[in-house]
C-alpha cells in the first residue's frame, strides 16, 4: 500500500508542520500547472504546492513562470518514478487537477488516469469544473470543484479542504468508495501505477 505521511513526508524531505498541495502529471498549458502556481502566492503561508512530472522542456518553461514571478512555494519536482510519485501522493494534504477551461481537450474530452490514481490515493481532491471531470466528480461529495482558469478560485478551494479536518477525510472517503465504479480498464492502470505493481489491500 502506500506509505503513511509521515513517512512519505520524511523520504521526500517535507516539514510535517505544513499544509502540501500536490499535482501529478504533464505541465501543459492545458493541464492548469501554471495556474496552480500562480494560486500558490494566494494559499495562507503554511502552503507549500509541489508540481511532479512534465518534459525538461516544459519544466524549464515552469521553472522560469514561477521564478519570473516570485512564486516561492512552489516546487518543480521533475519526472520520477511511479514509486516517487506515490509518495509525493501519500504526502500531500490534497491532490489537485486544475485542468484549463480553454481547450477542448481538457474540458470535455479528457479522462484523465491520474484523476483515478487520486482517488485511490485516498487524499481530498480539489479540481477544475469542467465536464470531462463532473463524469466522474460531484462538487461536495467526491471533490471540491472550483472555476477553472482561475487562481483565486483554486487557492480558495485548495484552503477550504487543506483547513476543514471534516471535509478533508469525507472527500477522501467518498472518493475511494467511488473507485469501483469507474471503468475497468482505467481503473486497473491506475492502481497498478499508484501501487507499483502491488495487490491492492482495501481498507477493512
Amino acid at each position: 500500500a502506500m506509505p503513511a505521511k509521515e513517512e512519505a513526508r520524511a523520504s521526500l524531505g517535507i516539514p510535517l508542520d505544513r499544509k502540501v498541495a500536490c499535482y501529478t502529471g504533464h505541465l501543459y498549458r492545458w493541464k492548469g500547472a501554471h495556474t496552480l502556481a500562480l494560486a500558490s502566492g494566494l494559499l495562507p503561508r503554511e502552503y507549500l504546492v509541489y508540481l511532479v512530472g512534465g518534459t525538461e522542456e516544459d519544466q524549464q518553461s515552469l521553472r522560469r513562470f514561477v521564478a519570473e514571478r516570485g512564486l516561492s512555494r512552489t516546487t518543480l519536482a521533475g519526472h520520477l518514478s511511479p514509486e516517487k510519485v506515490a509518495s509525493y501522493l501519500a504526502a500531500a494534504d490534497v491532490l489537485v487537477l486544475p485542468n484549463s477551461g480553454t481547450d477542448l481537450r481538457s474540458s470535455r474530452y479528457t479522462s484523465p488516469l491520474k484523476l483515478f490514481e487520486y482517488m485511490a490515493a485516498r487524499r481530498p481532491i480539489v479540481a477544475s469544473d469542467l465536464p470531462a471531470l463532473r463524469e466522474v466528480l460531484c462538487h461536495e461529495e467526491n471533490a471540491i470543484l472550483v472555476r477553472s482558469d482561475d487562481p483565486a478560485s483554486l487557492a480558495e478551494g485548495i484552503a477550504r479542504v487543506g483547513s476543514g479536518a471534516a471535509l478533508s477525510a469525507r472527500l477522501a472517503a467518498w472518493a475511494w468508495r467511488d473507485v469501483p465504479r469507474l471503468p475497468s480498464p482505467a481503473r486497473a492502470r491506475a492502481l497498478r501505477g499508484l501501487l507499483g505493481g502491488r495487490a491492492l489491500h482495501t481498507p477493512p
